[in-house]
């Protein structure tokens, strides 16, 4: 489920210069502030620094948000993100590449949604968005029975799959996120036993989230679509974030 900003600069010095004379002119002239032999380098200028192309781009691109990673909080593009080949997004390549499930990265990525996904029906000849996107424990696309435009739409995750990879990775990550809201109750009063006997009682009371059933009790994430394709992620019906 889920680029970098690379500058490079060059960088230039300039050393103080040291003018040792004692014996100074009566008639003003100026002393050479580069005695002989002295090595003389180009003073640094807003001109001799350079960014890179990608940088460049992610100075100017809407799509950047800063988001939550395996490496630390930093600026990711979400449009180059979710081109990239899919080993990029595989746990495989590394936790730096992965976006954590925070509230933080749900709200950037429905907000990113929100930016693109009008303008991509509108370009495949959509009408209008499906009221609900779900995806079922297999990551499987689930659309509304009475939606009237699920062929076209199919049909354009399969010509612009990395459409289709931004919704599945913002359904996956409020479903972890909804999940650890739903049990910090728990954690917390666990922090807060002082007996086994506490201990017994909340992990009762919180038996729906423990059991091999577990994951009928965490809210169910539907991405809400309003007709021109705006996005809405809910947990249960209420907005997540």
């Amino acid at each position: 489920m889920t680029i970098y900003t690379n500058n490079s600069y060059n960088t230039a010095y300039t050393t103080p210069s040291k003018v040792i004379n004692s014996s100074l002119t009566t008639n003003n002239q100026a002393v050479n502030p580069h005695p002989q032999g002295a090595k003389v380098y180009p003073s640094i200028s807003s001109s001799s620094v350079t960014l890179s192309d990608e940088a460049k781009a992610m100075q100017t691109s809407t799509a950047v948000y800063r988001m939550d990673t395996g490496s630390g909080t930093k600026e990711i593009n979400l449009d180059s993100y979710f081109t990239q080949s899919p080993s990029v997004n595989d746990l495989a390549s590394g936790a730096s590449n992965l976006l954590l499930p925070s509230a933080n990265n749900v709200l950037a990525l429905q907000k990113h949604i929100s930016s693109v996904f009008p303008n991509f029906l509108t370009q495949n000849n959509i009408p209008e968005a499906p009221q609900t996107i779900q995806f079922d424990d297999q990551g499987k696309l689930v659309l509304p029975n009475d939606y009237a435009y699920t062929e076209e739409l199919t049909t354009a995750f399969e010509q612009h799959p990395e459409m289709l990879k931004t919704l599945q990775t913002a359904h996956a990550l409020s479903s972890h996120v909804a999940a650890i809201q739903a049990t910090d109750p728990m954690r917390e009063a666990l922090a807060q036993a002082q007996t086994q006997s506490e201990v017994d009682i909340i992990l009762e009371n919180f038996s729906a989230y423990l059991g091999d059933n577990r994951s009928q009790a965490y809210p169910e994430i539907s991405l809400e679509f309003s007709k021109n394709g705006e996005l809405s992620i809910n947990a249960d019906g209420t907005s997540l974030v």
